[in-house]
């Protein structure tokens, strides 16, 4: 099953942190790799809950997993891989369902896309 889209990872993880340019988002969107795929920020399914990120300026990503969404420390953290076309990917076998996610790139926190709850 599918919970989300990615439209709103593909706008907040475009930039690397400490990187300003003057120009046109549009240009700079121009030169990245591109995805397609239908599966951006997450899907469940009977084989677990799988990640995936787009975000081709990035050197490092990770899924930290929260049991509340109130301020609390993560209770799982998963470093994803970097995968084809600007993507990076981390699956677990488990169905994440009553968990929150956070998303960042490069360990910054301008780059933090909160997910909902699973």
């Amino acid at each position: 099953m599918k919970l989300c889209t990615g439209t709103m990872m593909a706008t907040a993880f475009i930039y690397g942190a400490g990187e300003a340019s003057a120009v046109s988002p549009d240009e700079i969107y121009s030169t990245y790799e591109t995805y397609n795929g239908e599966d951006l920020e997450l899907v469940v399914n009977e084989s677990g809950t799988h990640f995936t990120l787009w975000s081709p300026k990035a050197d490092t990503a990770r899924v930290l997993i929260y049991d509340t969404g109130r301020n609390s420390a993560p209770t799982d953290t998963l470093s994803m891989t970097r995968s084809k076309n600007g993507t990076w990917r981390v699956s677990v076998p488990e169905q994440l369902y009553g968990k929150y996610l956070n998303m960042t790139g490069n360990g910054s926190t301008r780059l933090r896309v909160y997910g909902p709850k699973l």
